[in-house]
């Protein structure tokens, strides 16, 4: 019953832990810490039964011992292996309740087996036929009505393990029908979950830039069916998404996924450089809930812009970040929440601020996919940046309102790069006195500094200077009234 060698664990566990939350709140991704439960080497798998957290590695049943909801240790079953010590997966029927389990037979091929038991009465173990196939992950759709299993065909040869699905009807279980490709790949797809309206399962053949193992979600029953033939059965005709991190992390091979919806809680298997975590994390409804936000960032010229950080905020706190990379891509997870302020910003651009408010996570997929598209434009830097006539005509002192609007995205480019040097060089040829010219040229300066040192950063440095005194000649008497502006990282 091993799985092929890609899916091994290399080296000990440690179970990393998140803080379950209360329901109706958002799914957070944060505060993740280390507890002293460890998951032991070899393959491993997870799953739920009456409450309990158990882990099956290296031929043996472990099961989770808690001390509230913190998990202490993983410490062998004494329970399970009373109905078959060979036993690798338990999971209860959601409506009969019966124990349905999987065991290895005499020639090792992975059997189903169902224990019934009525009122009064000893319970009874019947080996249940998926038409000579093997059974490895057995899991129920919530009306008990399909069952979903991983499998690698009517032998155990170490083909490829694809998911499988049955129907349970008058006369038991139907013969398996292979899930098709939209869920199954030419690789592996194991560990198959069902919670709520959706199935979980690990692939590692669904990425073709990551070969690592990750885990997946679908709709178990499609609600619109794409390409397919009409009348086609809907089971495993929906679109798949990967889930979001920190299940999957590049690199990382995630394993198997277990929903305790009592306490409102997903356990998922996790190995980074052979270290393998086991995190909780609070899920709504038993579904761990998310939006994936991707887009392109170019320029007003429509060039890729690499290196553009975008930053998502809930209230006044930074939840993700991420950086565009050379085609301007870039793409984020963001958990359920009611909305967030989306900021795209590079040095020596304009930053641009938008709102993406709450997105329903109940309909056909838990995760919520939007696409946002940037263009940022800038100012340009180490040059002269000219700006003329922004007073009242004359010799007034009054900034105009023409002025204002003239100055307002210099202020506001300033505003989005904090940390500039900027310097400011105003001429006045008004008369033809230069004294008077210089004096006047001042005064208007004074008005300049106190009109955007209020509107600026503390961090950005402003030099103001007279373009009229020092040598300067302002006695054309051109009236020509012109602020040069320097703009400096």
């Amino acid at each position: 019953m091993k799985l092929h060698t890609h899916l091994a664990a290399a080296a000990m566990a440690v179970l990393t832990v998140l803080p379950v939350a209360t329901r109706g709140q958002a799914t957070a991704f944060r505060d993740v810490h280390q507890v002293s439960a460890v998951v032991p080497e070899g393959e491993s798998t997870l799953f739920m039964l009456d409450g309990t957290l158990y882990c099956y590695t290296n031929d043996v049943i472990l099961a989770a011992q808690r001390r509230g909801d913190d998990i202490l240790r993983f410490a062998p079953d004494t329970q399970l292996v009373k109905l078959n010590d060979a036993l690798s997966h338990a999971v209860r029927h959601p409506v009969s309740g019966d124990l349905y389990f999987t065991a290895p037979d005499k020639k090792g091929l992975s059997v189903l087996y169902c224990s019934h038991a009525e009122d009064g009465k000893s319970p009874k173990t019947k080996r249940v036929d998926m038409d000579g196939m093997s059974v490895l992950h057995p899991t129920f759709s919530a009306d008990g009505r399909y069952m979903v299993f991983s499998s690698t065909g009517r032998s155990n040869s170490g083909r490829d393990y694809d998911l499988w699905y049955s129907r349970l009807g008058k006369e038991g279980w139907s013969a398996p029908r292979n899930m098709g490709n939209r869920v199954n790949t030419r690789l592996d797809e194991t560990h198959p979950v069902v919670c709520g309206e959706y199935l979980y399962f690990s692939s590692n053949g669904h990425s073709s830039v990551d070969p690592q193992a990750a885990l997946y979600v679908t709709p178990l029953v499609a609600r619109r069916i794409e390409g397919d033939t009409v009348g086609m059965v809907q089971i495993g005709r929906g679109r798949v998404m990967r889930m979001p991190s920190p299940v999957n992390l590049a690199g990382s091979t995630t394993t198997a996924i277990a929903f305790d919806t009592a306490r409102q809680c997903s356990y998922w298997l996790r190995r980074d450089g052979g270290v393998a975590s086991l995190t909780p994390v609070h899920s709504l409804r038993g579904n761990i809930e998310a939006r994936y936000l991707w887009g392109y960032v170019h320029r007003t010229s429509g060039e890729p812009m690499a290196g553009v950080g975008v930053t998502a905020y809930s209230g006044s706190d930074a939840v993700a970040t991420t950086v565009s990379d050379s085609l301007g891509f870039y793409a984020l997870y963001l958990p359920a929440a009611a909305g967030y302020t989306l900021r795209y910003h590079r040095t020596g651009f304009y930053a641009d601020t938008v709102r993406m408010e709450a997105m329903a996570t109940t309909g056909e997929y838990p995760i919520v996919e939007v696409q946002r598209d940037i263009t940022l434009d800038g100012l340009p830097l180490r040059s002269l940046i000219y700006y003329h006539d922004l007073f009242e005509p004359n010799v007034s002192l009054a900034l105009s309102g023409r002025g204002r609007a003239m100055l307002a995205p210099l202020v506001r480019f300033l505003r989005d790069n904090p940390d500039f040097h900027v310097r400011l060089l105003l001429t006045n040829d008004i008369t033809d006195n230069a004294e008077f010219n210089g004096l006047l040229t001042e005064q208007r300066l004074q008005v300049l500094r106190e009109y955007l040192t209020p509107l600026l950063p503390g961090t950005v440095k402003v030099d103001f200077w007279n373009g009229c005194q020092g040598g300067q000649s302002c006695a054309s008497a051109s009236g020509m009234s012109r602020l040069a502006v320097v703009l400096q990282p």
